[in-house]
């Protein structure tokens, strides 16, 4: 929950600040807070009063009186155990910046002041800015008065004509008037929220009172313009601080001394946004922090700037802490009412993934709702998601309850019709491994025999490795014979087992909740060898899910699990998920001798079930568009590598591609490919017919990754769809970014970055790199320049020319940046900032490539990737020596998108703000990867 800091708080603040300032303090010291992880920082610029150049200078940054000694700067925020404070000066005109290091990040409030040489508060500032992690954030602050309508720091203030006055309302009560008699500040009726301001350039000597309501609040002495040629602009709002949307009513002032006092506004807004009228109002929708500036122009054509700090505040997530009735039939309608807190006009409700009606905000505590009937019985989450993205759920919250317990039909769920097949990954869980890694097995109807006087099924890979069972809506699913192949001693030894009674696994016709009991004798023939062993145990009908597999997704699968107890005393406990008219899907093996750790998996990759098809493909046009394509390649030996940009388009399904790449020795060279027909698939995964080792994956917004799985060559490259057109402002913003480089000397490094790309032309990086060579998670901080062509899409960083190409997909949601001049290869992607992002809406499934050194050898691997809504992650990732992995880890996402995998420090993934893309660092002094993530079709 976010915290409101009213005046007495801050005064707290700024008198524990005076006790610790004596005269002569200064020079760019501080203390820290002791703070935990994680951490970003706050940057300040001053210009220090004196010095030829100092006061026209000052007019464009931050003010500051003339007698000022030293500046103090605190921080306070809910995270921190202690306020951080630092203290600094500097010589007379010189420019001062400092960083405040080690924030916690969160909503923060600083407090500015100046101080004259006897240590008195001659001016101050407040600011409210959100700290992000690993992130600079800049802070711009006019120091001048602070009040809350009533008491007011300093209350007496000096400046000269010409110099402006800043004052700004700390008070958390709305409708406090300011006006300055005497003068036009300011020019329209502001009642002052909190953080408003009212900025006030003087024209002539005099004195004045700021008031409020007819209450004096402050005296302010001016005294006679040095210099009469001065031209200033006054930026006021009525407020500064809110949540999202915000509306803020500004007011515009120009000053003179010596014009002919007709002046024209505009407006920036710092959100994409402008307007040219004197007093606007602005409506803004994001979370973050606005540098709104106010530009005004004479009639002689001078011009002059002023700035005011808007802060939207992050809301917080909903809660919701009771469900009242918490069960209801599948067969009814049931109306609910949600308690808890922070719930918000326009919130959804879920009943796990399932969307309830007639959904009514009745209070931010309350909502009602209705559970549709249709729900299969089980025990679901209830999950409350703001309009902003946020969401809270309460855990195992309702029970739908069945109406029958027959429920579903053994043949529709375990079917084995002729020509019917399965491909699966099947793997040991969590092996790292090589020679334990696991392989595609292709299961099908390999025709019928008879067993102790019953014909059955042979469902499996071939003739040493298959069940023989029977399916249908009487009998059930029965099995009778199984055929397997296991190794010993390095020896392929194939058993025969046949059971006595055959086991049957579910009835024709079972419901959630239904247990078997199964039993038998198995004869085992075994390299001629005969033997025996029994086993006795329980098959349970236990829940409806969906499952995600790299066949795509399935929703409302059979969950069963069986339970083997065996004569020889292994107990075998195998879970498994059946798709309506597939079979099954998923598969999990634990406790057997040759299961591995965490168990044995299958999942599954296609199938060819009653002439449908998984994953199917679909429209031969529906990738037909032009794209950016940012490519990065290497040998595997790392001898040799390139990269470079292209223009592909797939018209009709067939692409073609033109660019310019380079490698080591060469640069800048024109080159086109045609990488063939492009067949696209229902689980976002595509091919090319002349890339035969590549495999592709696109989100439905047309941004996608390819690898090239090639056992001697491998290679990453990013794609983006095109824009129809680019404005100027597109690509501002935060992004979260990843930099690969394979150098000539063979030394490969990753960096994960915080990226800034600013409306004035700048980009600042800050972030962590690790390297071959043995550097691990340095701290990497950089601001550079750039040009943006509003025409092509593209963009240079300056000094860059003629060795790197940036470009900007439709939107400016995501930027590419690589080398096309010769030297080592360098690739960068970067994907665009949200703001609310939970565990909840980041989850779903995903494919990921990514390109890694281990060993001293570049690896290729394709993974398909289930972020679940409860926290795990399980990977099925292919590797360029066409071996597969299976893999679970647990992970945890902060509202700005950085994902935190449970056992994995060393990983950086951050998400953009659609959720539907997110770039991935590997940091760790043995495995230096990178990696590019889509949402799944």
């Amino acid at each position: 929950m976010k915290r409101n800091y009213g005046l007495a708080t801050v005064l707290t603040i700024v008198a524990a600040l005076v006790l610790t300032l004596m005269p002569g303090c200064g020079g760019g010291g501080g203390s820290t807070a002791a703070v935990h992880a994680p951490t970003g920082s706050a940057t300040f610029s001053f210009v220090m009063p004196g010095g030829s150049s100092a006061r026209a200078a000052g007019r464009d940054g931050a003010k500051i009186p003339d007698d000022t000694y030293m500046l103090s700067i605190m921080a306070v925020n809910d995270d921190m155990e202690e306020p951080i404070e630092e203290h600094i000066s500097g010589a007379p005109g010189e420019t001062v910046t400092v960083t405040m290091v080690d924030i916690p990040v969160g909503e923060t409030f600083f407090m500015i002041n100046a101080h004259d040489s006897a240590s008195q508060i001659i001016a101050t500032a407040f600011e409210i800015v959100t700290i992000y992690e690993g992130q600079i954030s800049t802070v711009y602050a006019e120091l001048g008065i602070v009040t809350d309508g009533a008491i007011t720091m300093p209350q007496t203030f000096t400046l000269e004509a010409g110099e402006t006055l800043n004052v700004k309302n700390i008070s958390e009560v709305t409708n406090v008037p300011m006006t300055i008699p005497g003068t036009t500040c300011p020019p329209t009726g502001l009642n002052m929220g909190l953080n408003g301001q009212l900025s006030c350039t003087f024209s002539t000597a005099g004195t004045y009172y700021l008031t409020s309501g007819g209450t004096t609040l402050a005296t302010i002495t001016v005294t006679a313009a040095t210099d009469s040629s001065f031209v200033a602009a006054n930026a006021s709002a009525d407020k500064g601080y809110g949540d999202p949307p915000l509306t803020v009513q500004f007011a515009g002032r120009g000053a003179c001394g010596s014009c002919s006092g007709s002046y024209t506004y505009a407006w920036d807004f710092d959100d994409g946004s402008a307007s040219a009228s004197q007093n606007p109002s602005h409506q803004f929708s994001g979370v973050g922090d606005y540098v709104v500036m106010l530009t005004v122009t004479d009639s002689n054509g001078n011009t002059a700037t002023d700035r005011v700090m808007i802060h939207v505040a992050e809301l917080p997530p909903p809660e919701v802490t009771s469900v009242s009735p918490a069960t209801g039939a599948n067969d009814a309608d049931t109306s609910i009412t949600i308690t808890g807190d922070e719930f918000h006009s326009g919130a959804d409700v879920f009943i796990g993934s399932t969307q309830a009606m007639n959904v009514t905000v009745v209070s931010g505590n309350s909502i009602t709702a209705t559970v549709p009937a249709g729900i299969a019985a089980n025990v679901y989450d209830i999950t409350v998601e703001n309009p902003d993205g946020q969401s809270g759920t309460l855990a195992a919250a309702f029970t739908v309850t069945g109406t029958s317990a027959g429920t579903f039909n053994a043949a529709d769920y375990f079917g084995m019709g002729s020509g019917d097949s399965w491909s699966y990954i099947s793997s040991d869980v969590n092996v790292s491994a090589t020679s334990s890694y696991g392989e595609m097995i292709v299961q099908e109807n390999m025709g019928t025999e008879t067993v102790n006087g019953v014909e059955c099924i042979m469902y499996g890979e071939n003739s040493a490795d298959y069940s023989c069972m029977t399916s249908d809506n009487t009998n059930g699913v029965v099995m009778y014979k199984m055929v397997k192949t296991d190794t010993q001693n390095g020896v392929s030894v194939v058993s025969t087992e046949v059971f006595d009674p055959p086991v049957t696994i579910v009835n024709g016709t079972f419901g959630l909740g239904d247990s078997l009991a199964i039993a038998s004798t198995v004869s085992i023939v075994e390299n001629g060898v005969t033997s025996t062993k029994s086993f006795t145990g329980t098959v349970n009908v236990v829940a409806v899910e969906d499952v995600v597999t790299p066949a795509g997704v399935f929703n409302d699968c059979v969950k069963m699990v069986m339970v083997r107890n065996n004569s020889d005393g292994e107990t075998e406990t195998e879970t498994m998920w059946f798709a309506l008219g597939v079979g099954m899907v998923k598969d999990i093996t634990e406790g057997c001798s040759d299961c591995g750790t965490d168990g044995h998996a299958m999942l599954l990759y296609a199938a060819n079930v009653a002439g449908n098809s998984w994953p199917a493909t679909l429209s031969s046009s529906a990738m037909d568009g032009q794209y950016w394509l940012a490519d990065l390649g290497s040998a595997v030996n790392l001898s040799s590598a390139w990269s470079g940009y292209y223009t592909l388009t797939i018209s009709g399904g067939v692409g073609t591609m033109a660019g310019v790449e380079g490698d080591f020795s060469t640069g800048n060279t024109s080159a086109t490919y045609a990488p063939g027909t492009i067949s696209l698939l229902s689980n976002g995964t595509f091919t090319a017919s002349a890339m035969s080792t590549a495999m592709g994956a696109v989100s439905s917004s047309g941004v996608g990754v390819i690898m090239d799985m090639g056992t001697s060559e491998t290679g990453l490259k990013i794609m983006a769809r095109k824009g129809a057109s680019y404005t100027s402002s597109m690509i501002e913003g935060n992004y979260y970014a990843v930099t690969y480089t394979i150098g000539s000397n063979g030394e490969v490094s990753t960096e994960f970055s915080d990226v800034v790309v600013s409306n004035n032309g700048t980009l600042t990086s800050t972030g962590y790199m690790t390297s071959s060579n043995g550097a691990v998670l340095q701290a990497t901080s950089n601001t550079e320049s750039y040009t943006f062509d509003t025409v092509s899409g593209t963009f240079i960083i300056t000094g860059d020319e003629q060795q790197y190409m940036g470009m900007a997909g439709e939107n400016g949601d995501i930027l590419l940046y690589v080398t096309i001049g010769a030297g080592d290869r360098e690739l960068t992607y970067m994907v665009k900032k949200g703001s609310g992002i939970v565990a909840n809406t980041a989850a779903g499934a995903h494919l990921m490539g990514e390109l890694s050194v281990e060993n001293g050898a570049l690896t290729a691997e394709f993974t398909f990737m289930d972020m679940t809504a409860d926290g795990n992650i399980n990977m099925v990732t292919k590797e360029n020596n066409g071996t597969w992995d299976i893999e679970t880890d647990t992970y945890t996402v902060d509202s700005a998108g950085r994902v935190y995998p449970g056992g994995d420090p060393d990983i950086f993934i951050g998400i953009n703000r659609e959720q539907n893309r997110a770039v991935l660092s590997e940091q760790s002094a043995s495995f230096i990867g990178a990696g590019f993530l889509v949402r799944g079709q």
